[in-house]
């Protein structure tokens, strides 16, 4: 065989070579959309974005987690100027649960100065909730800062605040209104945070729950007090 027949018989076989990869790479490709698709498919039916947070269903329970940055104006002009309180809600309810749905939330606040101990604050809230009744307890641990505490406002109740001892010790709250004023309106688990004056403060929270008629709340923080039913 020539030089010349060689050259021609190794670009054909060149050719025909890039032939068989390009049909593969066209089928790898294929193969690759469909399992995207199907992994897309698969988090569409357990992961759902409520109000603007991704909750996660797991073995029929909802979870998720948020993050607040508090903003206290810096020192020294938080002497002079302080910042109001933040008012954070938690989670947001309707009526119409099925018995024995439950709620656990987890809040962490944490100081930027997180030299000094004391500054931490664990907050436990755990209940129970359906039909139009929430209840639950509360409790918070703490090594002498005292920022936090548990906010309600219902139809019969006004918002009023609700001190939790640093010890741990539980502290009860019930509320049994969800659209017992024909307002059908819901009702949010909530916490005020009174910031301290120096560096800002940061809330990491971790909320799981058992039926759809609690969902991480629309007005997740603002320094507005809330005040029933325009929550």
């Amino acid at each position: 065989m020539s030089l010349e027949q060689q050259v021609a018989a190794l670009v054909t076989a060149s050719n025909n070579l890039t032939g068989v990869v390009s049909s593969k790479q066209a089928d790898i490709d294929a193969k690759v959309a469909a399992k995207t698709a199907e992994l897309d498919a698969w988090k569409n039916g357990m992961v759902e974005v409520i109000n603007g947070v991704e909750v996660a269903k797991v073995g029929g329970i909802y979870q998720f987690k948020r993050n607040l940055h508090i903003e206290t104006g810096g020192w020294p002009a938080c002497t002079t100027a302080p910042m109001g309180p933040t008012y954070v809600q938690l989670l947001e309810f309707t009526a119409g649960a099925v018995e024995g749905s439950f709620f656990e939330v987890n809040v962490h606040k944490a100081h930027r100065g997180m030299g000094y101990a004391a500054y931490y604050e664990y907050l436990e809230l755990r209940g129970t909730y359906w039909y139009d009744g929430i209840g639950g307890i509360a409790r918070k641990f703490s090594n002498g800062e005292d920022r936090v505490s548990l906010f309600t406002s219902d139809a019969t109740n006004a918002s009023n605040i609700i001190p939790l001892p640093l010890t741990g010790a539980p502290v009860p709250f019930a509320v049994k209104q969800i659209g017992n004023d024909g307002n059908d309106k819901k009702y949010a688990l909530m916490l005020v945070c009174s910031s301290s004056c120096g560096a800002d403060e940061y809330l990491g929270i971790t909320a799981r729950y058992s039926d759809p008629h609690a969902k991480p709340a629309a007005n997740f923080a603002s320094q507005v007090k809330p005040a029933y039913p325009n929550l």
